[in-house]
């Protein structure tokens, strides 16, 4: 049975509290914009529910970053992107639910959540930079493994670079993102992402046939 607090809220659940709402600060004002005593408003808690979970504000920066941004790229772009075995297929799919993602009331004026703390954090933080650098790594190398398996059936040109390509990809999309919110229209993203489309498609072997699964 998991620990309660005076209140008869678990111990888990008051950890979650506390990462939902530095969630939203940092997405909204950044980590260095985000007050302890405005998140502990907005959850509701005690500094004592704070550190008794986390040391420190980086800590909970830390432990926003591995436990709500990392399974949110995961859920949205990564696992979707794995269950289409045509990587042209799928990086259009990709973008195309990052665009739709932009397209909902007050994400254009925020942008990407990942997008911004590697803008706002990389270059003053080792822990959140390595955390956001696995992040990438990971976006990168499961477009890398989509486009090696396609190689290996035949659906791509042998010599594509799968890497490089998937570097490519992710930093275009995600670039986008930041012109857009900037510009706070999704124009900039549109045309990114169909300039990567198109792109994609040149991996194809003329007359390959592709199937999604």
């Amino acid at each position: 049975m998991s620990k309660e607090t005076a209140t008869g809220t678990s111990a888990a659940e008051t950890r979650d509290l506390l990462l939902d709402a530095a969630f939203e600060h940092m997405y909204m004002h950044g980590f260095s914009g985000s007050g302890i005593s405005e998140i502990l408003a907005d959850a509701g808690l005690t500094k004592g529910a704070l550190y008794y979970h986390f040391p420190s504000k980086l800590a909970l920066g830390y432990a926003v970053v591995e436990e709500r941004v990392v399974p949110l790229v995961r859920e949205r772009y990564l696992a979707p992107f794995r269950e289409v075995s045509d990587p042209v297929e799928a990086v259009e799919r990709m973008g195309r639910r990052m665009q739709e993602e932009l397209l909902k009331e007050g994400i254009l004026m925020r942008g990407c959540p990942l997008n911004n703390l590697v803008q706002e954090m990389s270059g003053i933080d080792t822990g959140f930079r390595e955390r956001l650098a696995a992040i990438l790594t990971e976006w990168r190398a499961t477009v890398a493994e989509g486009i090696e398996r396609a190689r290996a059936k035949g659906t791509v040109h042998q010599d594509v670079q799968s890497d490089a390509t998937a570097t490519f990809v992710v930093a275009s999309l995600l670039g986008a993102i930041g012109f857009a919110k900037n510009a706070q229209d999704t124009g900039p993203f549109e045309a990114c992402r169909t300039q990567v489309n198109a792109y994609m498609a040149t991996l194809r072997p003329d007359g390959a046939v592709t199937a999604s699964s």
